[in-house]
């Protein structure tokens, strides 16, 4: 951590090799203005009526995989949560506690408790996009809600709630009176396969992300492992099986194949199953890209 202040004529750089450090490196500088220099400025009272709402959202820190596999440690490592309580001070959750910082304007936020400071900076279009300076000296992408690690969560448990229903349509609800064609007959099938295949996609991958130890950046270039071949194969195979259950949909709706309700829920299940599929490209899971 650099810290340069031209004021006090003070520089000062602190390193550390061990992750229990960063709370050297990121206190250090403080502690020795507060010590050394000036008594602290009188900080502004948080203000209960303010607008935060352009900082609030899920960031990710920028020191992270971005093209290859190794970007589903942030599954591990967990998203960056900024809000703001009923006090006027902006919150920040993600480490072992909970900061408080109040406004100093131009962006800027100050944590009277640890005497730490953060910022934003804007995109072109005037919107927070870049956290700096939370937890030291690291600096935090906003994300969209669908970047984040909890709309993956949520997606998985429509995936899953989808597939009960549909389950259960096939189960108690009336076929139509006229002959299943083809199409039909395969759409049930492939909806059989499709759910085999993406629960075995996140039963093998959360096994092999839970491993102990946990996986690290030096393993994921040594990917894949023994358990990674297989989520990866029938990742692909869940990809193949969306596909060709939305094709299959396609003359059963032309065809006016089963009752309403089955069509609905199946294409229900189709378009989550394709949404997933998306993810799954997002995450760098489909064909799993390694770092060399």
């Amino acid at each position: 951590n650099l810290v340069l202040v031209p004021e006090l004529e003070l520089g000062v750089f602190v390193s550390t090799n061990a992750p229990a450090g960063g709370r050297l490196s990121s206190q250090l500088p403080q502690r020795i203005v507060a010590q050394f220099f000036e008594p602290r400025r009188e900080l502004p009272e948080p203000d209960a009526g303010a607008d935060l709402s352009d900082f609030i959202g899920a960031y990710r820190g920028q020191r992270r995989g971005h093209r290859t596999v190794d970007k589903l440690m942030a599954f591990r490592a967990g998203d960056l949560q900024v809000g703001a309580n009923d006090q006027g001070f902006l919150t920040l959750a993600g480490g072992a506690q909970t900061q408080r910082f109040v406004a100093l304007g131009n962006d800027v936020f100050f944590d009277p408790d640890l005497s730490e400071s953060i910022a934003f900076s804007r995109d072109a279009r005037g919107r927070v996009s870049v956290l700096h300076g939370a937890y030291g000296h690291n600096n935090f992408d906003r994300l969209a809600r669908w970047q984040t690690v909890q709309f993956v969560h949520h997606v998985l448990m429509v995936l899953a709630a989808l597939f009960a229903w549909w389950l259960f349509a096939l189960a108690f609800t009336r076929r139509s009176r006229r002959r299943e064609s083809w199409a039909g007959f395969l759409a049930r099938y492939t909806s059989f396969a499709l759910l085999l295949a993406w629960a075995a996609t996140v039963w093998l991958l959360n096994k092999d992300m839970l491993q102990a130890p946990p996986p690290t950046a030096v393993q994921f270039a040594h990917f894949p492992t023994e358990l990674g071949r297989w989520w990866i194969l029938s990742s692909w195979i869940g990809s193949a099986l969306t596909v060709l259950l939305l094709a299959c949909l396609v003359p059963v709706w032309r065809g006016g194949q089963w009752g309403l309700g089955r069509r609905l829920i199946a294409s229900a299940l189709a378009l989550a199953s394709g949404l997933f599929v998306l993810l799954l490209a997002y995450w760098n899971v489909l064909g799993a890209p390694v770092l060399g």
